[in-house]
């Protein structure tokens, strides 16, 4: 088959995304075929064959033209194009259209080389140089400064705020955290750590918490406020003793409820189930737990039971279920992995049901969608009544 200049594009775009790592530690080109005719192709379709012949005499892109020498018994002596000899990396690029990322490649790998020259013995991580390469030239040499200040401080325990590099502060990391990880990762020897502050050996941000304090009498040890988000250490160390905590799945939900006599709400932990067992005053309390009635909401009071064994569940059953046939939704994506927590017969009989659609496939109320009344009255059953406005006392 004769191949045509528009042809070899695709073939040198082919040879350029296998070869161009390994052509930045060895460079050199390729030889692409442009095909052997033989006289009976020629005879049978002498317009392509003059049109194959034309491209290739005209060529003026990157590479040379090999010629054979051939005679024919019926057309003569013919010079026929056979290869197209590109002599070095550039050329292919040129070739396949590449070129402006083949120059960035070579510049990016020529300043990592240069800063770390252990890395010449490896062949580049590619998706890491183009990370590189998709900044400008200045804010490289920034990157080069941090990474190598990381490097020799593995574990600083600073802020990104407080990081000694020049041009550095804490919206340029965040902006460019995926590149910085990436040549930490290419630069330091595994494993890693997944988490970009750790990667970096920077101070942990504090975990932040919020709760809702529903009773008032409460709400006097803590100066009066009812919606607190603080550090995890810091609500730990509030002095109060509430008689139940309230975990609630859905922070619109948490911001609806009303006033509970010695009740301390807790909106929207998600599967950081886990921080609630770090409050004192959660672990002395009855804890009840209200999520959304779908596998990923009985996975996750399962463990919130595993944290706290006292703790037990309301409106997440199978009669809230059947009751709200016309507020069902479906879950995007239903818990299918090991169930890692505690569950009683009748959750664990509804989160199979839910897994082998027993009512409908990948169904699931969510806690917003239950009628507001039958919810309240449900905490009316599971918690210490709610307090009376006109009077205003717990």
């Amino acid at each position: 088959m004769l191949s045509l200049p528009t042809d070899l594009r695709t073939l040198a775009l082919r040879r350029y995304t296998r070869d161009v790592a390994a052509w930045l530690r060895a460079p050199k080109g390729c030889t692409l075929s442009l095909g052997s005719p033989r006289e009976a192709d020629a005879r049978a379709n002498p317009a392509a064959f003059a049109q194959w012949l034309e491209a290739w005499a005209t060529w003026r892109g990157p590479g040379r033209v090999i010629q054979d020498a051939a005679r024919w018994r019926g057309l003569g002596a013919q010079a026929l194009p056979t290869q197209l000899l590109l002599d070095t990396p550039q050329d292919v690029a040129a070739l396949a259209g590449t070129i402006d990322d083949w120059t960035s490649l070579r510049d990016v790998d020529a300043l990592l080389c240069d800063t770390w020259p252990a890395l010449q013995a490896d062949l580049p991580a590619l998706p890491t140089w183009r990370a590189v390469a998709a900044l400008l030239p200045s804010e490289r040499l920034k990157l080069t400064a941090l990474v190598t200040w990381l490097l020799t401080h593995p574990d600083s325990g600073l802020s990104p705020r407080e990081v000694p590099v020049e041009g550095i502060d804490t919206k340029w990391i965040e902006q460019r955290t995926d590149v910085v990880a990436r040549l930490l990762r290419s630069l330091r020897p595994g494993p890693h750590a997944s988490d970009f502050r750790a990667l970096c050996g920077f101070r942990a941000d504090p975990v932040r918490l919020r709760i809702r304090v529903l009773c008032p009498a409460l709400r006097a040890h803590v100066g009066g406020l009812r919606d607190i988000e603080a550090p995890l250490s810091e609500l730990a160390a509030l002095p109060i003793r509430p008689e139940a905590v309230l975990v609630v799945e859905n922070l619109a939900t948490g911001l609806a409820l009303a006033d509970r006599h010695g009740v301390v709400a807790v909106p929207k932990l998600g599967y950081a189930i886990s921080q609630l067992a770090q409050l004192p005053w959660a672990a002395n309390a009855t804890v009840v737990y209200w999520g959304d009635v779908d596998t990923h909401g009985l996975t996750m009071l399962g463990r919130a039971r595993s944290y706290l064994p006292q703790l037990t569940s309301v409106l997440m059953d199978e009669d809230t279920l059947l009751a709200h046939g016309a507020q069902w939704g479906m879950e995007d994506s239903p818990f299918v992995g090991e169930l890692y927590g505690v569950l009683t017969a009748a959750e664990l009989d509804l989160l199979t049901g839910l897994q082998r659609g027993r009512w409908g496939d990948r169904l699931r109320l969510e806690q917003e969608r239950v009628h507001w009344p039958t919810a309240e009255a449900a905490l009316d059953r599971a918690l210490p009544s709610r307090v009376d406005r006109s009077r205003e006392q717990c």
